[in-house]
């Protein structure tokens, strides 16, 4: 299957080839100096607001967590500050599914 937007990425790659590598100096600190922790109520309303989506990376179906969420939230507050406290967020949170939205409707992204 040839997808639309891999002549681009081809494209992009051999215009760039010969260009050296970019300095990206680090302006984040490790960790935060000065934060609020969320409280299970925040957590609870979030939750509650949320989209009713769901991505296939997901854990379980947006629904169920929306269901139950007065159980979940103190886990899901003690996880979100305990990540911040320590600066450390696990690999399996930083990964993401992403699709290229096309700029014409009546275009086949499968092409």
């Amino acid at each position: 299957m040839k997808f639309f937007f891999a002549d681009k990425d081809a494209a992009v790659r051999a215009d760039t080839e010969a260009a050296p590598t970019p300095e990206i100096k680090k302006t984040a600190t490790d960790h935060l100096s000065c934060w609020t922790p969320v409280t299970v109520s925040e957590v609870e309303k979030m939750i509650g607001l949320a989209a009713n989506q769901t991505c296939s990376l997901d854990p379980a179906p947006t629904w169920l967590i929306k269901q139950f969420r007065h159980l979940l939230a103190p886990f899901i507050a003690l996880f979100v500050n305990s990540s911040l406290n320590s600066g450390y967020l696990p690999q399996k949170h930083k990964q993401t599914i992403v699709f290229p939205k096309l700029k014409k409707d009546n275009l086949d992204y499968s092409a």
